[in-house]
């Protein structure tokens, strides 16, 4: 049994010799349409996969909360906040951590800028598929194998806060360290390797710097543990949640987004407009192709446009 809103549409679809190339105008037009819409869907599918694998490498090396202290607050007063953020509710481990750039130098004369991160305890979870878990010095993988590093391997770690010395310039602060392990660099592009090592030796490195507590906790319990832990430690301590430390990142994904939406839109909109412009410039056309054909019946010229017709014609094009 036929269906009739499907016999509708295939009656007036169908042309007629006197208006096919309205018919092929319409035709276009919805083909248009369909592609730009389709084109629509499919780039948004795409960037939306693309971004969430993004966001799932940088969560992944990021802290859910990361607490700075005051410039002003004392051991004691960090070490009081340290157990404040490890007895809060859903946080499964804290750590000190002390970030700063410095050098790595292999035997040979290889050096790579880094980001030196000092911890405490065991190796952060930012730091993924690590061979080892004790304190020491961590090298990317991809680092230690292009150097052909191996456990063991005395590599120089060098930070540009200088050293006052009695005669002669100032001189870098250079520690030589022992490689503890690797671990696995993310599948996104960093500004520059991450390299871990024990927090007593990044001090050292770092002098006039404090280093920021650390929290990993559920990425949905992370807003409230920040409220909680606000309210809980000193005044002028700031927490800032995982969105927050990456809210650049996250901005710049949703403008992409939105401007890959605006961009698309824009084509079906032309195809839009035009199926419009077609639909209303029809009854003219269909109109002057009567007047011909009349006209050539006869064996006369073609009549002038009627007002009425004249008028349409003007107001539809």
């Amino acid at each position: 049994m036929r269906s009739f809103p499907r016999y509708l549409a295939l009656r007036y679809l169908r042309s007629t010799r006197r208006d096919a190339f309205v018919s092929f105008l319409s035709a276009v037009a919805t083909g248009g349409i369909t592609l730009g819409v389709a084109a629509l869907i499919v780039s948004l599918a795409a960037l939306s996969g693309f971004q969430g694998v993004l966001i799932g490498d940088v969560v992944a090396r990021s802290p859910e909360l990361e607490v700075e202290l005051p410039a002003n607050a004392g051991d004691a007063a960090r070490a009081e906040a340290l157990a404040t953020v490890r007895g809060a509710a859903d946080v499964k481990t804290a750590q000190p951590i002390l970030r700063g750039q410095g050098w790595v130098v292999a035997a040979g004369g290889m050096v790579r800028p880094v980001e030196l991160v000092g911890f405490s305890g065991s190796l952060p979870g930012s730091f993924p598929q690590a061979t080892g878990r004790a304190e020491g010095l961590y090298l990317d993988s991809n680092l230690a194998a292009l150097w052909g590093l191996r456990i063991g391997d005395p590599v120089e770690v060098v930070s540009p806060h200088p050293t006052l010395v009695p005669f002669g310039p100032p001189q870098p602060r250079v520690r030589t360290l022992a490689l503890e392990g690797t671990f696995e660099r993310p599948r996104t592009q960093e500004d520059q390797p991450r390299v871990a090592l024990p927090l007593e030796v990044a001090a050292t490195l770092f002098p006039d710097r404090r280093p920021v507590i650390q929290a990993e906790a559920p990425l949905e319990a992370a807003d409230g543990l920040r409220r909680q832990l606000t309210a809980a430690l000193p005044a002028g301590t700031e927490v800032r949640t995982w969105k927050e430390l990456n809210s650049s990142l996250f901005f710049v994904l949703k403008l992409e987004k939105a401007m890959m939406f605006v961009a698309v839109s824009l084509i079906v909109l032309v195809a839009v407009l035009a199926l419009v412009a077609d639909l209303l410039i029809t009854p003219a056309l269909i109109a002057l192709s009567a007047d011909g054909f009349l006209a050539r019946g006869t064996g006369q010229d073609a009549a002038p446009l009627g007002p009425g017709l004249a008028e349409e014609l003007e107001s539809n094009c």
